[in-house]
């Protein structure tokens, strides 16, 4: 077994107990002259048994080197026998039998840790300078040891001697107010400055500190970075991260580069280093001049967080409740974040806060939450601070007090909190737990939204619209909604498509709101929804498509969007509707495929039908369409080349009373006015001559004439009183109402322009008719000729 390091091998006075030299410590001297012989541990067992401290010292360290059962137990009761006489170097012994590295004995004795520790401490007050430097190496960087009373002391003795070590604990002692030393920076960077000027690489790595952040000397960049070099150099891992530190952020004189950065990390971190280690994790998770790897991240992070590295804790504890390059465990990420939580971490009391709250890998339990989050807020974390606002705002946790949410908002706010600034603003709006005041509304709203929070980017540019608390203006509202709508906040980008829709703040561009109006609708707004349906209805922006308008109607009423509820049996109506006219015009072009075939005459046949029968079909059922035109285009009959005009091959020519039969002409159209035989008293109108059998349409003097607001044709459109009531010099169009042989009056009109040499023939038979007692005729036929023919008798555009 090795011997002891410190203390003496042979009699010097080293115990107050043996203050005065007598016969027995001569003696004593004398047997040890030819060493540790049989004769002097005889005359060692006989003065120790007689009470002389050095006796038993002495004894004691001749069973420890004898090997002999029961040696250990005997010396260990020598050692203490001559430590309670105050024997310094048995004290010492001691302390090396239970905590050094030189010899370790089990002794059986549970206090045998606490006891050493008060033997050295005993030979160091004894005045060992050995003993209370090895406490110093030992226990001198700790924040407390309140086993060592007189640690202060022994720092200050070693320190004036030149003790590097001693110095820069002393300077740790000033520096963070250990083991009661008065709080002193300047004094605490004298004293690194003589340990880092004796080459011990801690406290040249502590200069830096102070140089880099200005503790107890004047802030220097430069400074700091020539002493984090130079302890770096001598293999202080602190100094090599904070190098590395320096190049990531580029701290003068250097120049900004990761890679440099990342090199240092590595060296510190593979001296386990643990914030290196953190530093080198977070360098592989975001691709920071070395290749992604999560995994890797995640094995340095894992390294850091056993040696109870907070932040490495917490960013471990986010992997796990995440999934992120390790499999999902809810409680693994609770542990981490409590561990880091209980060593004071403000994000990691945060993130538990979060779990509680939720339930995730934990019981849910709203008390531990505010309790924790509460922490973290103390500490300034602006996050904890919004969230406890939030917490008393909604009474979670807490009893609701819009005061105590004010105050937490507020803390977070002036700490440039996005999030608490926009609800502060909210709560100045509705004057929740402080007087409204809506200037301090947009004030806090401004910083919000200049932070890029699309929130209150949005909220922003509503007060703009509707000018709350600011001069109203559309130009800004579009500015601060095209900013919210272009980080995807879908409330910014259907407001923003209504803006081009309607053409406010900027000019109409259906095609741009329908694009934004998209972008929300995607992202599951209703009303962006509902809207889109309309736009792809009624061909705003976009070609018109049922099946595009039928699916975002039904997106937007599946999210009990009310009026899409109610509109949804219309949108599935109006899909089969546009199928029906699918079908129609395929029937179409079906046919003409065959008549184009068949008759060389085609293409001019159809130039004559197509204006004819085009807003005939759009009272049509589309179903009957390719009947329609198919009977249509037998009936016609193109004009002979001499200019003789022919008819239908498919009719009779009914019997017209030559008496009544009158002519008059619109440009090139000529309009027919007559009598049958069959019809009495009824004055016929027709285009053709003779007039088609079975299509006969008559004047309705039941009516009166109308004023047609524009040109129309068909179903009779919006109309102003009549010609009376207008009176004559206003009057420049009339609308004519016809009746057709069984059709109920007034479902048609023939529209007359002023220019028609009859116009005033029209008007003077109605004042000579008009009103008719002619009982009306039964009701319309819904069939396809009686519209088919009425077309042929009056063409678009008369």
């Amino acid at each position: 077994m090795p011997q002891l390091i410190f203390g003496p091998l042979t009699g010097e006075i080293t115990s107050r107990a043996d203050t005065v030299t007598d016969f027995r410590l001569e003696r004593l001297r004398r047997s040890l002259k030819s060493g540790r012989t049989s004769d002097a541990f005889v005359i060692a067992e006989k003065y120790a048994t007689s009470g002389l401290a050095e006796a038993q010292y002495l004894l004691g360290e001749m069973l420890s080197t004898r090997g002999q059962a029961g040696d250990a137990v005997a010396a260990q009761r020598w050692y203490e026998a001559a430590a309670n006489q105050g024997h310094a170097a048995a004290c010492k012994a001691l302390w090396y039998r239970n905590e050094g590295r030189y010899i370790r004995v089990d002794v059986g004795d549970a206090d045998a840790s606490e006891r050493s520790i008060g033997f050295m401490c005993q030979s160091a007050d004894l005045g060992d300078p050995d003993a209370s430097m090895v406490l110093i190496a030992l226990y001198g960087g700790k924040s407390n040891c309140d086993q060592i009373p007189h640690m202060l002391e022994y720092l200050q003795r070693h320190a004036a001697r030149g003790s590097f070590l001693a110095q820069l604990y002393l300077g740790h002692a000033h520096d963070f107010g250990h083991f009661g030393a008065r709080r002193d920076a300047e004094k605490a960077f004298e004293l690194y400055m003589q340990s880092a000027q004796q080459g011990h690489a801690n406290a040249q790595c502590c200069v830096g500190v102070c140089y880099a952040r200005g503790l107890g000397v004047k802030q220097d960049d430069e400074q700091a970075v020539h002493w984090y070099s130079e302890a770096a150099k001598r293999g202080s891992a602190q100094a090599q991260h904070n190098l590395g530190y320096s190049y990531e952020n580029g701290r003068k004189p250097l120049s900004r580069s990761m890679r440099e950065a990342n090199r240092w990390f590595r060296r510190a971190a593979l001296r386990d280093f643990d914030l290196a280690q953190y530093s080198l994790g977070l360098s592989y998770l975001n691709g920071r001049e070395l290749p992604h790897n999560v995994e890797l991240a995640n094995r340095w992070f894992a390294r850091a967080a056993q040696q109870g590295c907070s932040p490495a804790q917490v960013a471990l504890g986010y992997s796990y409740e995440t999934g992120r390059g390790v499999a999902v465990s809810l409680p693994k990420a609770v542990e981490l974040y409590e561990a880091a939580a209980k060593a004071g971490d403000a994000q990691g009391q945060h993130n538990v806060a979060n779990m509680y709250l939720n339930g995730a890998g934990v019981e849910k339990d709203l008390i531990e939450a505010v309790r924790w989050c509460r922490k973290a807020g103390e500490q300034g974390l602006a996050n904890a601070q919004c969230n406890l606002a939030w917490m008393y705002v909604n009474g979670v946790g807490v009893e609701k007090s819009p005061t105590e949410a004010i105050r937490w908002y507020q803390a977070a706010a002036e700490q440039g909190s996005a999030v608490a600034q926009d609800d502060l603003a909210t709560m100045y709006m509705d004057g929740s737990g402080i007087e409204k005041e809506l200037t301090e509304a947009v004030k806090w709203r401004r910083k919000a939204a200049e932070q890029g929070l699309a929130n209150a980017q949005h909220n922003l540019a509503w007060m703009y619209a509707n000018g709350v608390g600011v001069e109203q203006s559309d130009a800004e509202a579009l500015h601060w909604y095209r900013a919210a709508a272009e980080q995807g906040l879908a409330n910014a980008q259907y407001n923003y498509a209504l803006m081009y829709l309607n053409g406010i703040g900027v000019d109409k561009d259906p095609a741009e709101g329908l694009r934004w109006c998209q972008e929300a609708a995607e992202q599951g707004l209703a009303s962006a929804q509902h809207n889109l349906a309309w736009m792809y209805v009624n061909g705003v922006g976009v070609e018109k498509s049922p099946t595009e308008a039928l699916r975002w109607c039904q997106a937007a009423a599946e999210q009990g969007h009310a009026i899409a509820q109610r509109e949804l049996p219309a949108y599935l109506a109006y899909g089969d509707q546009q199928r029906e006219r699918t079908e129609a015009w395929n029937s179409l072009s079906a046919l003409e495929v065959r008549l184009r075939a068949a008759d060389p005459t085609y293409e001019a046949k159809k130039s004559l039908l197509v204006p004819i029968l085009k807003p005939v079909f759009e009272q049509m059922p589309p179903s009957k369409w390719a009947t329609a035109f198919e009977q249509a285009y037998a009936g016609v009959r193109l004009p002979a080349e001499d200019g003789a005009q022919t008819t239908p091959a498919t009719v009779s020519p009914p019997k017209v009373s030559a008496a009544s039969r009158e002519k008059f002409s619109h440009g090139s159209m000529t309009v027919l006015l007559y009598e049958l035989a069959s019809h009495p008293g009824e004055v016929g109108i027709s285009k053709i001559d003779p007039p088609v059998v079975d299509g006969a349409f008559f004047l309705d003097f039941s009516q009166p004439l109308r004023v047609i607001t524009r040109q129309c044709f068909g179903i009779s459109n919006s109309w102003v009183g009549n010609v009376t009531e207008l009176g004559v010099p206003v009057l420049h169009q009339l609308g004519v109402p016809v009746v057709h042989e069984g059709v109920r009056s007034g479902d048609f009109l023939v529209y007359m322009h002023r220019t028609d040499p009859r116009f005033s023939d029209i008007r003077a038979l109605w004042r000579t008719r008009h009103p008719s007692n002619r009982a009306a005729r039964g009701v319309a036929d819904a069939g396809f000729k009686i519209i088919a023919d009425f077309a042929v008798q009056f063409p678009q555009g008369y």
